[in-house]
């Protein structure tokens, strides 16, 4: 791979590290800090490598599924980690699976009433 970004020099071992990294739970920033670059570094790589951001994707689903094996872990004993940790890990890794959502309907006629306040004046209706 040509790096436009000669500081931060690209290794053809990270295809298979960061899906390993991210195997074990890490985020693509885990992996970024591991190798000592930052977040967008991963990024700028893959918009010069569609092989790169392939990897970045499968990264993304294998950090997904550790953490989904760590919720059924969860599921069936209470003290196999800490519930708390591994529904905000699944909410940020996995969000297009994982996400709380509010479906809120209204209906009928919006009224606002603005009230303007003078100096020490009370407002009157």
């Amino acid at each position: 791979m040509s790096n436009p970004y000669p500081r931060h020099q690209f290794k053809e071992s990270y295809f298979t590290e960061i899906v390993a990294k991210c195997a074990q739970g890490f985020s693509l920033g885990g992996f970024a800090g591991h190798i000592g670059v930052s977040r967008q570094t991963l990024y700028d790589w893959a918009k010069h490598n569609p092989r790169w951001a392939a990897a970045m994707k499968d990264a993304v689903t294998a950090s997904q599924t550790y953490w989904e094996k760590r919720a059924l872990a969860l599921s069936v004993d209470k003290d196999a980690g800490n519930a708390a940790t591994t529904i905000f890990a699944l909410k940020c890794r996995g969000s297009e699976d994982w996400r709380e959502t509010q479906h809120v309907e209204t209906g009928g006629e919006l009224i606002i009433t603005t009230r303007i306040l003078k100096g020490s004046d009370e407002a009157r209706d």
